[in-house]
């Protein structure tokens, strides 16, 4: 379990907001690219949203607590990989933010969901422990945080380091 909780902080990155959709603004506004200080000011309110979303969630003392907050985690992860795929980046930057920042956080989460129902069945066995060791850990791209960083995301930079999720989040064995 414990090299599990090396991933959630990569959820943490990936979790950086809430929701996106339609600003209801015209088509022309909604299709211009941001400048690069808007597209650091929005990305960097997503990624403070998501860091407080993470540190928001219970902490598990058990396995059945640790899925319900790795699926707690994934479904803001997804929020937020969501919200930062729809900013308009700026256009001489767009590829590298794309290629260096949201691709890998799509990836992560998609990675990342696709191993919690295998958490879910490993939390109904008689050693719960026992069997979150024996799950395959994905492997994980990564946004690049020291381009994060230089660009001007800081927060979300700290989060791909992560800022955003303890690892606290062990559930811790009860004692016998």
């Amino acid at each position: 379990m414990t090299r599990l909780l090396l991933v959630l902080p990569l959820l943490g990155l990936a979790l950086a907001g809430c929701g996106g959709g339609d600003s209801g603004g015209s088509d022309a506004a909604a299709s211009a690219p941001l400048t690069k200080e808007a597209y650091v000011q929005q990305a960097g309110v997503i990624c403070d949203r998501a860091t407080g979303e993470l540190q928001a969630l219970p902490r598990p003392t058990d396995a059945a607590g640790f899925t319900t907050y790795l699926n707690d985690s994934v479904a803001a992860a997804k929020r937020a990989t969501t919200d930062l795929s729809a900013l308009k980046a700026p256009e001489a930057d767009a590829a590298e933010l794309r290629t260096k920042f949201t691709e890998p956080l799509s990836q992560q989460v998609g990675a990342i969901e696709a191993v919690v129902p295998q958490f879910e069945e490993a939390a109904k066995a008689p050693d719960p422990t026992k069997a979150f060791t024996e799950i395959e850990r994905p492997q994980l791209p990564q946004a690049d945080p020291g381009f994060l960083a230089s660009y001007g995301l800081t927060s979300c930079a700290a989060l791909s380091q992560g800022g955003g999720a303890s690892s606290s989040a062990s559930p811790q064995p009860s004692p016998s």
